[in-house]
């Protein structure tokens, strides 16, 4: 699962795809800069999803290629905001004060695993398939596709999950 999306993210990378501009202290002259963390959250997500082309299980079950479900908070886990304490601050913070502490770290991790998606929403990397569901639903997270491919591929790709999903996939 994702050696291939990952394969994707990174040539992507290595194209420039994730350059921002930033102003230099010094000169004050703007200079391209690349967005890592931007770059992460898409390779975290592409290593999660099935890749791209499709193997025959896949086709046989209708399971769809590049579709992160897993939800912002093991995204936010895998960047260290759901990490246990340290040694120093299990000593020294209250136990109400600790749980509150890891809580808000994780919240806060949330926050900005969300604006990194909403940022690579904006540039074409990522498409919100299906919006988190706040119901009794067995999946309640969103569902995004990864658009890491050329724009013929990209297109291969959402209509494999427009197959997968009118074979019921998204009825999860």
């Amino acid at each position: 699962m994702g050696r291939n999306n990952a394969a994707s993210v990174a040539a992507l990378g290595a194209k420039g795809k994730f350059l921002r501009e930033s102003t230099s202290k010094k000169t004050g002259r703007k200079i391209p800069t690349p967005n890592a963390a931007e770059q992460l959250v898409l390779m975290l997500m592409a290593n999660e999803a099935y890749d791209w082309p499709l193997t025959a299980q896949m086709k046989k079950h209708h399971v769809p290629a590049r579709v992160y479900e897993r939800g912002l908070l093991p995204l936010a886990d895998a960047l260290g905001y759901g990490a246990d304490l340290s040694d120093e601050e299990k000593k020294t913070l209250p136990p109400g004060e600790a749980l509150t502490l890891m809580r808000n770290r994780r919240e806060r991790g949330r926050q900005v695993i969300s604006r990194h998606i909403s940022a690579l929403k904006k540039k074409g990397f990522v498409l919100e398939v299906r919006p988190p569901r706040w119901s009794s639903s067995k999946n309640t997270n969103a569902a995004y596709l990864l658009m890491i491919g050329d724009e013929e591929e990209n297109e291969q790709v959402l209509a494999w999950w427009k197959q997968c999903e009118a074979e019921g996939w998204n009825q999860r």
